[in-house]
């Protein structure tokens, strides 16, 4: 996704120096036409232009039907093209069989069956000049929502050539006034040329621009930024692969200079911030006639998606092993019950085993699809209530206690507070999952304290304290990050890195906040706050 990101935003920029100056009308739709149907992959495009009565005339066209499209006309308001005319606002038809916007006037005159429609307006200046459209994407299928800003950003670009070249056609006709209008049409390129130096320099993407040798003549901020990283402090003047010397984007250049056609290459570099990794697309920039006359790189740091990667990688590994084990328990000892060979009090404790390893697992899908529907956008349900926090508490103690764990679990709960508005199977969790997370990190035997509190104005805070292995300062940034795991820890310490990301989940929901202090070899305190009561907007 993000090389096909950065290999859109290169052909808008090559297209829009391809199309800067253009002079003739026809050479400048035709290069319009050419450059969307590349940008969309589609079949077929088409510049509709806007004519006096308010119609609209197909004035170039590409495809198998281009030739009988040039000779429709269109009245106004008339199918999609028209509807966009009209509104000034883009269309995107998956079925234009079933859109009611839609006219077979077209498919009839030409023969041919329309899929799928995009269409969008060309501007200049708020004025509507006409409509590029785009039709049928190669290799089936619809147009995509990412596919819209693109062939706006291109209809931008386009409104101005138009205007451009329409005004070049008519100062033939006014030579008098020549020097005022080419000053004028020259004022309207250069605000073209500053706003999108302006989008240029605004992005997070780093863009360079270079001529036909690969020398440096146009760098973003972000660009410069990375150049000053790299130890360039000006990357203007320089070659490209001087400012990229990594493998990989030297042969990624010369195939581009070869088969004038966009690459995409993957980076590695090593600076202060460390290891960053990078998509970059390569795209050439060409003249009206087609000859390569420049480069544009554009850099993206996925860095954070590559890390992200990693981290669901193991997490998927950690959940496979977090499965695995307590099926096979529950495989095993069910196993041996079945044999019918085994005296009661046996059976009595592989059953205490299978339930404890039913509820371990239960609980594993439990957070997996917590995440799930956190990650989709959908909220977790929390309902407060008025509660006495000191039996959410108990319940938790009485848990821990079943399991017959090794670590003492002390309460430390404050006499006053007997009254608190929260949902008390949420509180539970979030407790549970703290609870849990400190007697895993626990040596043997090391007491687990829980305290309940006041704090102001009108809140309830809950500390978690072990005295176990401690987080280092680097680890505590990341603990209630979705996925994320301490590196480095035993190995008989499991766990999905789950709870901690819901836990912070459902204390936010209830208003409050979470987090840790800790210092490595000292154990850890785990806290959240949240409000005691909610009022009516609870």
């Amino acid at each position: 996704m993000a090389d096909r990101a950065g290999e859109r935003l290169a052909a808008i920029v090559a297209a829009g120096a391809a199309l800067q100056g253009g002079q003739d009308l026809q050479a400048v739709l035709g290069r319009i036409v050419a450059e969307a149907e590349a940008l969309a992959d589609a079949e077929a495009a088409s510049v509709f232009l806007k004519e006096a009565g308010g119609g609209l005339k197909a004035t170039v066209a590409s495809g198998e039907g281009g030739a009988v499209v040039r000779e429709l006309r269109l009245a106004p308001g008339e199918g999609v093209v028209g509807w966009v005319a009209l509104n000034a606002q883009p269309a995107l038809v998956a079925d234009p069989s079933a859109d009611p916007r839609f006219t077979a006037r077209v498919d009839r005159a030409t023969a041919q069956k329309t899929r799928a429609i995009l269409a969008v307006p060309v501007l200049f200046k708020g004025r509507l000049l006409g409509v590029l459209e785009v039709i049928n994407k190669r290799g089936g299928g619809a147009f995509s929502g990412e596919d819209v800003p693109a062939l706006e950003a291109l209809a931008v670009l386009a409104g101005a050539a138009i205007e451009g070249a329409r005004r070049f056609e008519g100062l033939s006709e006014r030579n008098r006034r020549l020097d005022t209008e080419l000053a004028r049409a020259t004022l309207e390129a250069n605000e073209v040329r500053v706003r999108l130096e302006s989008v240029l320099f605004a992005m997070e993407d780093a863009v360079l621009a270079a001529d036909e040798t690969g020398t440096v003549n146009l760098a973003n901020r972000a660009a410069q930024f990375l150049a000053l990283e790299m130890g360039f402090p000006e990357p203007l003047g320089r070659g490209l692969k001087e400012l990229l010397p990594q493998s990989g984007f030297a042969e990624a250049l010369e195939l581009v200079r070869a088969s004038a056609s966009a690459r995409g290459a993957e980076l590695e570099w090593s600076g202060p911030s460390g290891v960053r990794a990078f998509a970059v697309m390569i795209a050439p920039i060409r003249d009206r006639e087609g000859a390569v006359t420049g480069f544009v790189a554009v850099l993206r740091d996925v860095t954070k998606f590559r890390e992200l990667e990693r981290m669901k990688s193991a997490f998927l590994n950690t959940v496979s092993h977090e499965l695995r084990t307590p099926i096979t328990s529950i495989r095993a000892f069910s196993g041996l019950m079945a044999k019918g060979e085994a005296h009661l009090g046996k059976i009595r404790e592989w059953s205490a085993v299978i339930e404890e390893e039913s509820g371990r697992l239960n609980r594993l899908v439990d957070d997996l699809l917590d995440v799930s529907r956190i990650e989709a956008g959908k909220k977790l349900s929390v309902v407060p209530r008025p509660i006495e926090p000191a039996s959410v508490f108990a319940r938790v103690a009485a848990l821990f206690a079943a399991r017959g764990t090794a670590h003492p679990l002390k309460l430390d709960l404050d006499p006053d507070l007997t009254l608190a508005e929260a949902d008390p199977d949420r509180l539970e969790q979030v407790l549970t999952n703290l609870v849990s997370n400190a007697i895993k990190y626990s040596p043997a035997g090391g007491e687990v304290l829980v305290r309940l509190g006041f704090v102001e104005p009108a809140s309830m805070r809950v500390e978690v304290t072990d005295r176990g292995l401690g987080i280092r300062p680097e680890d505590r940034a990341h603990l209630f990050e979705k996925f994320y795991r301490v590196e480095g820890l035993p190995q008989d310490i499991r766990g999905t890195g789950l709870g901690l990301a819901i836990s912070k989940y459902l204390v936010e929901a209830h208003g409050g906040r979470i987090g840790v202090d800790s210092e490595p070899g000292k154990g850890s305190t785990f806290w959240f706050e949240i409000p005691l009561f909610h009022g009516e907007a609870s």
